[in-house]
C-alpha cells in the first residue's frame, strides 16, 4: 500500500524543488490493555501514554468498570448528556482532546454526540473494536501495476500467485491500487478515456475510481468523469489521488481535484454501504506546485495530509500536517520545519511510537529525529543518539519483518544516493546487502510487505538483461520473479505497513537551543 507523498521544495541558490519525504501512517493496536484502578490525576495527557481509538472507527467501553459519562464538552465539568454501560459500543466522530487530567473523544451513540473520557495516566476506560480485520487470502500475493502511465488503453494489473501473474480485469489501465488491509478488496484509479484521445497534454491525469474485489472479479465504478469531460484545452475533469484505507478496511479516503472548477475535495467510501460521500476540502495553496489532488493518510488522529506553503516572513517554504475528521472538517495543523539551504535531503515522515502519531523531520546534518505530536504540537527528539525509522506491517509489527532507513554519512549532495535500507527479521538479522536509494518514498515504491509481514517483495534493476526483476525474502526463503518481456516496469501493493521507531527509544523534550 503506497502510504508516503513525495513533495519537492524550491531551493533559493538553484530554483529547484527540494525532496521531502512522506510516509503513510497506519495506527496498530492489537494487544489487550490491562484495566486498573485510578490513582492521582494528572493536569494534562501524558504524551507517552497510547492511544486507544481511531477516527471514523467503532470504541467500546471496557466490562467490568461500570458506565462511562457522556458530556457536551473535553472536561469534567461539563454536562452530563447520557452515559454508556460496558460493553457498549459506539461511533468515535472526532479527535480527543485533553482535559482535567483525562484524554476525551467526540463520539456519537444512537444518533447522539458527545465527549467521553478515554483514560488517565493510570488506566483505560474505553477501547478499539476490531482493529485489523482477518485476512480473505493470508496467501494472496502481491498486486502488480504494468506500465501505469503509458498511455495506451490496455489493461495492466495483475496478481502474482505461485509465481504467475494473473490479469485481474482486461479492460481497465490502472494508475494506482490500494489492498483493503483484509486483502478482500482493491481500490483503484483508473486512467479515464479521455486520456486516450489526447496528445501532448501534461498535468493531473483523469482517473475514475474503481472497487475491484480480485475473489469474485466483480468490478464497480465509485467515481467517474463529469459529464462532457475533456484534457487538454478547456479542462474540465477530475484527477484523484491515491486511496487510503481505514484499519478495519470498512472504509478508505482520497482526495479528487475538479479542473472545471477548480475545487478540492476530499472523499470517503463505505464498502458495506457501497457508499460514497464526497465533501469540499478547505486547504490552502500550496508552494511550488500547481493544483492537483493531495494524499491522505488515515491516521488513529484523523485523516492526515502534507502541506507545503509559502511563508513571507521567512520568505521560504514552510511544511506542516494538517489533520481533518472524515467529514471534511479541519481540526489541526502541526508546523513542522522552515526551509534552508543545506543542499541536504530533508526527510518527514508520518510515524507511529508507542501508540501516538507523529510527523517525524530528520535533520541530515546532524543525524537526528525531531517528532512532532499530531494533537498537541509538542516536540520531542531521542537526544544525540541515532535513531533509525524501520517500516513494519500495520497488522503484525512485532512479528514483522522490518525495512530500516539509514542515512549514508559518507553521501555528496546532488551527486549520490543519500539512504540505504536494511531488510531484518524481527529478531534484527539482516537478510540482506543493503540496497542504496534515492530517498524514503523510493522504498513503498519499490517494496511490498505481505499482509501478515512475513515476506517481503521489491524490485530490482538488472543491468545484464536490462529487465526489472521481482525478489522475495522471508525469514528462510529468497526467490526471484521475472516478468513477461511485454512488462518494462511496474508498480506494487500489497498489504498495509506504517513507519514505527522501536518502543525501547524514549522520547525527550526537543530543547530550545537546538530549534
Amino acid at each position: 500500500m503506497q502510504l508516503m507523498l513525495f513533495l519537492k521544495q524550491r531551493q533559493r541558490n538553484v530554483g529547484l524543488l527540494r525532496y521531502i519525504v512522506l510516509s503513510v501512517v497506519l495506527l496498530a493496536i492489537t494487544s489487550t490493555i490491562n484495566t486498573l484502578h485510578a490513582q492521582d490525576i494528572i493536569s494534562s495527557c501524558p504524551p507517552t501514554t497510547p492511544l486507544q481509538l481511531v477516527v471514523g472507527q467503532q470504541g467500546r467501553v471496557l466490562s467490568g468498570k461500570g458506565a462511562n459519562r457522556v458530556r457536551d464538552m473535553p472536561s469534567s465539568s461539563g454536562a452530563v448528556l447520557y452515559q454508556i454501560e460496558g460493553g457498549t459500543i459506539f461511533d468515535v466522530i472526532g479527535p480527543p482532546e485533553c482535559g482535567d487530567g483525562y484524554r476525551w473523544w467526540q463520539i456519537s451513540f444512537q444518533g447522539q454526540a458527545g465527549w467521553t473520557a478515554e483514560g488517565d495516566n493510570i488506566e483505560y476506560f474505553l477501547e478499539l473494536v476490531s482493529v485489523f480485520p482477518p485476512l480473505a487470502q493470508d496467501s494472496a500475493g502481491p498486486i502488480v501495476i504494468a506500465d501505469a502511465f503509458i498511455r495506451l488503453p490496455e489493461a495492466n494489473i495483475y496478481q502474482l500467485n505461485d509465481g504467475r501473474l494473473t490479469l485481474l480485469d482486461d479492460t481497465l489501465h490502472v494508475l494506482d491500487a490500494a489492498l483493503s488491509p483484509d486483502v478482500r478488496f482493491l481500490a483503484a484509479n483508473v486512467m479515464a478515456s479521455v486520456v486516450f484521445e489526447s496528445e501532448g497534454c501534461s498535468g493531473p491525469i483523469p482517473a475514475d475510481l474503481w472497487l475491484l474485489n480480485p475473489e469474485t472479479g466483480e468490478n464497480l465504478m465509485i467515481r467517474g468523469q463529469p459529464e462532457n469531460a475533456t484534457y487538454c484545452g478547456d479542462d474540465n475533469n477530475i484527477s484523484r489521488s491515491e486511496v487510503d484505507w481505514s484499519p478495519d478496511g470498512r472504509q478508505f479516503v482520497w482526495t479528487e481535484y475538479n479542473s472545471g472548477d477548480d475545487t478540492l475535495s476530499l472523499g470517503v467510501y463505505d464498502v458495506a454501504a457501497n457508499q460514497a460521500s464526497v465533501v469540499s476540502l478547505d486547504f490552502p495553496e500550496q508552494y511550488g506546485v500547481g493544483p492537483r489532488p493531495i494524499t491522505p493518510y488515515w491516521l488513529a488522529s484523523g485523516i492526515a495530509f502534507y502541506s507545503v506553503t509559502y511563508d513571507e516572513v521567512a520568505a521560504d517554504s514552510a511544511v506542516s500536517v494538517r489533520l481533518y475528521m472524515p467529514d471534511g472538517t479541519f481540526t489541526t495543523e502541526t508546523p513542522i520545519w522552515i526551509a534552508n539551504d543545506y543542499g541536504l535531503p530533508d526527510t518527514v515522515l508520518l510515524i507511529t511510537h508507542e501508540g501516538r502519531d507523529y510527523a517525524a523531520h530528520h535533520w541530515f546534518l546532524n543525524d537526528y529525529w525531531t517528532l512532532y505530536d499530531l494533537l498537541n504540537q509538542q516536540a520531542f527528539w531521542f537526544g544525540e543518539t541515532p535513531a533509525y525509522p524501520e517500516l513494519v506491517s500495520a497488522a503484525q509489527p512485532e512479528t514483522s519483518l522490518r525495512v530500516r532507513l539509514l542515512p549514508r554519512h559518507s553521501f555528496t549532495p546532488h551527486s549520490e544516493n543519500p539512504y540505504q535500507v536494511e531488510i531484518l527479521d524481527s529478531s534484527g538479522q539482516v537478510l540482506h546487502d543493503p540496497l542504496d536509494i534515492q530517498s524514503a518514498e523510493a522504498i513503498p515504491q519499490d517494496m511490498v510487505l505481505s499482509p501478515d509481514g512475513q515476506t517481503l517483495a521489491f524490485q530490482h534493476y538488472n543491468t545484464d538483461t536490462r529487465r526489472y526483476v521481482i525478489n522475495f525474502i522471508g525469514p528462510d526463503t529468497a526467490s526471484t520473479f521475472i516478468p513477461g518481456e511485454d512488462i518494462s516496469y511496474f508498480a506494487f501493493s500489497w498489504g498495509s505497513w506504517q513507519w514505527i521507531f522501536p518502543d525501547s527509544l524514549n522520547l525527550a523534550e526537543f530543547p530550545d537551543t537546538l530549534g
